[in-house]
């Protein structure tokens, strides 16, 4: 399965954007997927990917007595 995803940095879905390099990199699917339910539940999110391609995204979650962060860690797939 191939999913590719391309955001403008003009768009309205982000807070502020900042990109030093054009990159790009696979990941494995389930390992994005697991983070889903996540999303679903916060208030903010933040996406990173650093120059060796390791994907993070981070959570902001409220909950009644604190604001929880979660973070997810995907590493690319190794180039053929």
């Amino acid at each position: 399965m191939i999913l590719e995803v391309n955001i403008p940095s003009h768009s309205e879905i982000f807070e502020s954007f900042e990109c030093n390099i054009v990159t790009s990199s696979r990941y494995q699917f389930s390992s994005v997927k697991s983070s889903f339910k996540s999303l679903a539940i916060s208030e903010r999110a933040s996406i990173r990917i650093d120059e060796n391609g390791l994907l993070c995204f981070q959570y902001m979650i409220p909950t009644d007595a604190e604001t929880c962060f979660i973070e997810y860690y995907c590493m690319p797939l190794a180039e053929d």
